[in-house]
């Protein structure tokens, strides 16, 4: 519901200048699942949908909608729940995202470059993250470990980094 109650009031004034951009933000375990997280997972899962089906009804309106959709992420949490080791074994990149990769691209996605983009329910994941990967061994397409629940820091910094961006547009401030 909360994607839906912040989206409404905007998506008129946004349609209405012809411009306006929305980031939501989802987690990899929408597109993975993660174990004793279904609620979880189906409702990212969710999000996705939402976004995916507003970006059609808003696109011929110049008003763009994205879901971010983060894994491993910065943070004191992760820093005590997961090793370094499962760290460089789970993340292609083999490091955590840090919690401004994150926000730069939610700020890219809220862009004037990033006009034709929309629809996205899950651009690239600032650590690597695909819904499948290559298996070293075989070559082969097959799932990637399951993270753990990405870290709240994460989502807060590239929530605030939205609102600063929408914030400025003049879509916003007449909302307001």
């Amino acid at each position: 519901d909360g994607f839906f109650h912040v989206a409404r009031p905007l998506l008129l004034p946004m349609m209405g200048t012809r411009h306006g951009r929305i980031v939501a933000m989802s987690s990899v375990s929408a597109i993975m699942g993660n174990r004793g997280q279904s609620n979880y997972a189906a409702a990212k899962a969710g999000l996705i949908g939402a976004v995916r089906a507003l970006s059609l009804e808003c696109a011929p309106r110049g008003v763009t909608v994205n879901a971010v959709a983060p894994g491993l992420i910065e943070s004191p949490a992760i820093a005590a729940a997961v090793p370094p080791e499962t760290v460089r074994q789970m993340v292609p990149a083999r490091r955590l995202g840090r919690p401004e990769e994150v926000a730069d691209l939610v700020a890219f996605l809220c862009s004037d470059r990033a006009g034709y983009i929309t629809g996205w329910p899950d651009p690239p994941h600032p650590e690597g993250y695909s819904p499948l990967t290559t298996g070293p061994e075989t070559g082969t397409a097959s799932l990637p470990p399951r993270p753990p629940r990405p870290a709240g820091a994460a989502a807060a910094a590239a929530g605030v980094a939205l609102l600063a961006m929408m914030a400025r547009s003049s879509a916003w401030t007449r909302v307001l």
